[in-house]
């Protein structure tokens, strides 16, 4: 496990100078202990180091999108997670993956191994078709932060039609290999039976980190679940390429506007085998669990310019790096502001324990993107707009989430201008209401039926300019409208008649 502390018995020859100074993670105090060739190269860096400047983060940030999308398509690129359920909707058993794992190798994927512990923790595939300037030319079946939720990331395709034709192919050979062990591939939010626990955390190194960072900030609360709750729940997450110049305003438009998409996608209402307060249970988990943390959660403020934004995630406070395929964790304690336009660095902790001074990059801006939870948030390491409001969707209506967010970032213009209609606290009070009554609530000089056809509307337009056909995805959006209904409107229905039996065979990804 990843501990940002440093041991706390240093071998019995260390001075009291020198366990002071890693006590205190002191990187130039440090120095005096190294041997004298590795202080002379280390004072050579320091002498020559030029601390990265905010500007030279926008740089890189903004060199991370095309620059424009004249005569391509924009190329999309799909992050789904489903729960691994028995039949009678329970959790699986941690073997049924290391059995996929297994079974998946034998057809032909390659093993993706834990850099640590060196573990199976997923397979890959390259994709024939592939981005022309993208590195990310595999399919990626991995698990996320709970071992039983199923992660699979399609590499960039042109269209949804494109994205769809693999994604079946995927959950076809899987669904098959878990009908051997009884094991369902469901289409939902989140975990309808078992509660979350600490058990439930997966193997990968992501987990040890996210399980530390969670108890070195936040007090114990007996009788309350902690960080394991982000075990148990399922994301449908859709990044569509964007320029440098849309970027910002886009960022805006769907953030604000995210509570109309979940009032049309709330699929996470019944967990614990009850019913919650919440239709979007999966979306108040951050703004519990992190109470340090707000400024990362949920519905961000208004950014002026890219400026601005990378100011303001560079304000988070500190969690990781990666180095060398090394992630090490960085002090908590601090803003990542401080460690970037630190001259000296400062001495972090590796998944594998060892320390080493970590000196701040332009390049971080990448990384630190990624710690931004926000309902979308923007990746230029890939090049993308990330929408990541949705709970995952149910099998006959599984790309509408998609569809949704493709065509409005297509039609940027009439989306901003939608979003202008209303004050940012106005939207903000749309999203909380949103994920707790899903369509079903009234605000004060809104009409929410009129919002939700013009956004369909603006995504309807988006898509027809594509030229895909992919406006076809949207006709489950338009129907649910119709009947002020979403997915978990529809599991509450199922839970009450056919009990949680007719729950999983509703979210059974095998009929997809």
């Amino acid at each position: 496990m990843i501990s940002n502390s440093i041991p706390r018995r240093p071998h019995r020859g260390a001075s009291r100078a020198k366990r002071t100074a890693l006590r205190r993670r002191d990187a130039s105090a440090l120095l005096i202990f190294l041997c004298p060739s590795d202080r002379k190269k280390e004072r050579k860096e320091r002498k020559v180091r030029k601390v990265p400047t905010l500007q030279d983060a926008q740089q890189v940030f903004e060199r991370g999108f095309r620059s424009s999308f004249e005569q391509e398509p924009r190329w999309i690129g799909l992050e789904n997670e489903y729960l691994l359920v028995t039949q009678d909707g329970k959790i699986a058993e941690r073997e049924t993956v290391s059995f996929l794992w297994h079974a998946l190798i034998q057809q032909g994927w390659e093993a993706v191994y834990d850099e640590i512990s060196k573990k199976v923790v997923g397979v890959k595939r390259k994709r024939s078709i592939s981005h022309p300037s993208s590195t990310y030319q595999y399919d990626l079946i991995t698990v996320d932060l709970g071992y039983a939720i199923l992660e699979i990331d399609l590499a960039p395709a042109p269209s949804l039609i494109v994205a769809r034709s693999h994604l079946r192919q995927i959950l076809a050979a899987i669904t098959s290999l878990l009908r051997q062990k009884q094991v369902v591939l469901l289409g939902y939010g989140i975990q309808p039976l078992t509660p979350p626990e600490p058990t439930l955390f997966s193997e990968k190194g992501s987990s040890d980190l996210m399980y530390e960072l969670y108890c070195s900030e936040n007090a114990p609360r007996p009788d309350e679940h902690g960080v394991d709750m982000h075990t148990i729940t399922a994301a449908r997450q859709t990044h569509v390429e964007c320029s440098a110049e849309e970027a910002i305003p886009l960022l805006n438009a769907l953030n604000v506007t995210s509570g109309l998409r979940v009032a049309l996608l709330a699929n996470s209402s019944l967990w614990r085998n009850q019913l919650g307060p919440y239709k979007a249970t999966r979306l108040t988990f951050n703004t519990w669990l992190w109470p340090g943390r707000r400024a990362q959660m949920g519905m961000p403020p208004v950014f002026r310019n890219s400026e601005h934004y990378i100011d303001y995630i560079f304000h988070f406070r500190s969690i990781s790096l990666k180095r060398e395929h090394m992630l090490y964790r960085l002090d908590t304690r601090t803003l990542f502001s401080t460690f970037y336009g630190a001259e000296q660095g400062q001495l972090c902790t590796g998944e594998d324990g060892s320390q080493k001074v970590l000196l701040s990059e332009a390049e971080d801006v990448n990384t630190q993107c990624k710690f931004a939870w926000f309902t979308t948030r923007l990746q230029p390491g890939y090049g993308t707009i990330e929408d990541r409001v949705s709970c995952q969707q149910p099998p006959h209506e599984h790309w509408s989430a998609s569809a949704l967010t493709i065509g409005l970032v297509e039609n940027e213009g009439p989306l901003i201008q939608l979003a202008s209609t209303l004050s940012y606290d106005r939207w903000y009070a749309i999203y909380e209401l949103a994920c707790e009554h899903g369509m079903q609530f009234h605000y004060p000089g809104v009409d929410l039926d009129d919002y939700l056809k013009q956004i369909l509307i603006i995504a309807t337009n988006g898509l027809q300019r594509r030229g895909f056909g992919e406006e076809a995805y949207l006709e489950p959006l338009v129907q649910r409208v119709a009947k002020h209904c979403c997915p978990a409107d529809e599991v509450a229905k199922l839970i009450t008649t056919g009990g949680i039996k007719a729950v999983v065979a509703y979210g059974n990804m095998e009929s997809v």
